[in-house]
């Protein structure tokens, strides 16, 4: 009994020991996120309330980002070293192992290169579907995972061991890895959809998720190298394995069970198990309308260029989502975030799809509206805030409507705006013709941008002017396209045609959006000067989207200036080509 006591004790020795490993590792980990995440944050408009978590989340990350790089890699250098050197507390060969002067070394290392490719092999099983294969992965993930084994092989001092146990750690190491990766997806999906749901920032979702990998590593570390005593070579008995691996198997099976507690908790109360938003939300249109883009001209082709265009809303947040853009469920999916759908984990997904779906067809207006309720409900959504932003300052019209939405977005009493937000104000207020707001935040850039070049904190003498205007009638095989959207996009200054594949961008590129009249005609005023692509999205049954189209004239690419401020395009007739 004894004996027994001081070997758990020692192998209880080495699980710390391990564990401390792994929450250094998790420590450099979240150093990493931390120093990815947080300087982009210092650039978004954000309300003094997210400022307020933000700063705090910021002091956090600053103390994981305490050391600098240098010192973070001579950590992580440390730390390797000291996981191995505690490994030889348990296995007296290691100290052998024969780097030089070992027998039968082809056959040691041949073994090594064995233990690794098994390695890669738990990885490649363990992945979803079995849809990863060599090819898939490539060359150097093989190799790394390879490599991974073959140090998971040293531990195990081959020159005592037998193929076939470090083959086994091997594949056990690769299937703990990607448990790993998968309890860290299902953790940070939980925080934010169950634990922390709601858009604004908070400093508690942030601490849980910087923790993340800090929990995560110690416990892998501990239960997966402290199992290097159950795989030593010294002692086959089964008996002597199983006693060795009680600690951390124990160790392994608390978190586990933790954790199918929270999915089980999960999948009671928040459609865990539901496979799609679709399915949770109950929505009754599964197949997308599929309406007709017409390109007239502005990608540079002497034709007309046609392409279908699935009116589908796919989710930017939460669980990934498509969603068919139909009235029905438009109402489905209100009526789910008023109800169960409010404790959801396809919670994120439906308020983004709900507040874009109208962007899919072009009605900005209708899309506006709808963010405002989601953020109403829901908390502010940072994302969509600086889209709308970046539309302003690029192309928006120069309208009251447009204008107050601006004034909105640039109050300082409800926003914190620094940086790159303080830079695109200064450019939407140019663009909107107050020379003195726009003076302001170029003031504000000065103190709180600091990578901002010279020639960004510097705007034109004068504003554009806002008087440019685009129309015309439209027709097909003689007949008004009465219904279909007619865009006008923004072409940027640098290239010369219209990205068709890009039109997606609605927010930054479309500058404005009408429905035809009874008689096919439209018109677009308060531009500002610059290049300007003509599109139309025709309703399903208007225009086959595999239809050649021409043109009696096609407008290319409008540019508007102050010496050329209307461009009455006159009747565009398309026909069915022959």
């Amino acid at each position: 009994m004894k004996g027994l006591i001081e070997e758990q004790k020692e192998v209880g020795q080495l699980v710390l020991w391990q564990g401390l490993c792994g929450v250094l590792v998790g420590i450099f980990l979240a150093a990493v996120m931390a120093a990815i995440a947080v300087p982009s944050f210092d650039n978004i408009t954000m309300t003094h309330a997210q400022a307020a978590e933000f700063s705090r989340l910021a002091r956090l990350a600053g103390f994981f980002s305490f050391f600098s790089w240098v010192g973070l890699f001579g950590l992580f250098a440390f730390l390797l070293a000291s996981w191995v050197m505690s490994s030889r507390r348990v296995n007296p060969g290691l100290p052998g192992f024969p780097f030089f002067g070992a027998p039968k070394p082809f056959s040691i290392w041949t073994q090594v290169l064995l233990s690794g490719c098994v390695f890669q092999g738990g990885l490649v099983i363990f992945l979803d579907s079995g849809q990863w294969t060599f090819t898939h992965s490539g060359p150097a993930f093989f190799a790394l995972a390879a490599a991974g084994g073959a140090a998971a092989w040293l531990i195990l001092s081959p020159s005592k061991a037998s193929a076939f146990l470090g083959a086994g750690f091997g594949l056990m190491a690769g299937f703990l890895f990607q448990a790993t990766g998968k309890v860290f997806s299902f953790l940070f999906q939980w925080i934010l959809e169950v634990g922390c749901p709601s858009f604004e920032m908070n400093f508690s979702q942030g601490l849980l998720v910087y923790s993340l990998p800090v929990a995560i590593s110690a416990v892998f570390f501990a239960g997966c190298f402290g199992l290097v005593p159950a795989w030593s070579p010294d002692d086959s008995t089964l008996g002597a394995r199983l006693r060795r691996a009680f600690l951390p198997v124990a160790l392994l099976a608390a978190a586990g069970a933790w954790i199918f507690n929270l999915h089980r908790t999960a999948v009671s109360t928040h459609h865990w198990r539901v496979g799609s938003l679709a399915q949770a939300a109950g929505l009754p249109d599964r197949a997308a309308p599929v309406w007709t883009l017409v390109v007239l001209g502005a990608d540079g082709k002497s034709e007309p260029t046609v392409q279908s265009w699935p009116a589908e809303t796919r989710s930017r947040n939460g669980m990934p989502a498509v969603v068919p853009s139909t009235d029905a469920n438009r109402r489905a999916l209100e009526a789910f975030l008023v109800g169960p759908g409010r404790s959801s984990r396809f919670r994120r997904a439906a308020a983004d799809v709900l507040s874009r779906m109208s962007e899919v067809l072009w009605d900005r207006k209708a899309s506006l509206d709808a963010q405002e309720v989601v953020s109403y409900v829901f908390g502010s959504d940072i994302l969509h805030r600086a889209f709308e932003t970046a539309w302003l300052s690029g192309c928006a019209p120069i309208t009251p409507a447009n204008r107050e939405r601006l004034e909105r977005l640039s109050d300082e009493g409800r926003f914190r705006i620094h940086g790159r937000g303080a830079l695109k104000m200064a450019k939407a207020w140019w663009r909107f013709g107050d020379k003195e707001l726009a003076r302001h935040w170029l003031a504000v850039v000065r103190l709180t941008y600091r990578d901002a070049k010279k020639d960004e904190l510097a705007l034109p003498e004068a504003a554009p002017f806002p008087d440019g205007s685009v129309s015309g009638r439209v027709v097909f095989d003689g007949k008004p396209l009465a219904g279909a959207m007619v865009g006008v996009f923004r072409i940027p200054d640098e290239v010369r045609v219209l990205d068709v594949s890009r039109l997606g961008l609605f927010w930054t590129q479309q500058a404005d959006a009408r429905r035809a009249g009874a008689d096919g005609s439209f018109r677009f005023e308060r531009l500002t000067e610059g290049a300007y692509g003509l599109c139309l999205l025709t309703p399903p049954g208007k225009i086959p989207a595999k239809a050649k189209l021409k043109a009696s004239k096609l407008p290319g690419v409008v540019k508007l200036s102050r010496g050329s401020a209307r461009a009455d395009l006159g009747l565009l007739s398309l026909t069915t080509g022959r």
